[in-house]
């Protein structure tokens, strides 16, 4: 895995985006879309040589293989009502939860590196866009 932070414009997301939860810590809709964070961190995140960093997943599935390597019975895949809703999660990760990056996609295999970004990057990154 690359822990270096990579071009901003070689990442397209188009579709919905997945994390990992704790499903006790963060409220969810039957669809399995994220309502309302807890005050403590329910978000899965990883810590790299660089600093820790929230996992996103652009497939359902990446994000259900992944739940399953974690083993643990309480964390499940969630995701948003919109992109704005994202958007403003990744900010509360950032500013809240002292978590710098975002990780797209760890594990995937069809990329021969894992995609990691400074949020604050990322976000600029999509008002530009």
């Amino acid at each position: 895995m690359s822990e270096e932070p990579s071009d901003s414009g070689s990442f397209v997301i188009t579709g919905p985006v997945w994390v990992l939860v704790e499903r006790d810590s963060v409220k969810l809709d039957d669809q399995l879309r994220i309502k309302v964070c807890g005050e403590s961190s329910g978000i899965l995140r990883v810590t790299t040589s660089i600093g820790s960093a929230v996992l996103v997943f652009t497939d359902q599935d990446l994000a259900e293989r992944h739940a399953k390597i974690v083993g643990e019975a309480n964390i499940t895949p969630a995701t948003f009502d919109t992109p704005g809703h994202f958007f403003m999660f990744l900010r509360w990760m950032e500013k809240t939860l002292d978590t710098p990056y975002v990780l797209f996609d760890p594990g995937d295999k069809s990329r021969p590196n894992d995609k990691i970004e400074l949020i604050d990057k990322f976000l600029r990154g999509v008002k530009e866009g």
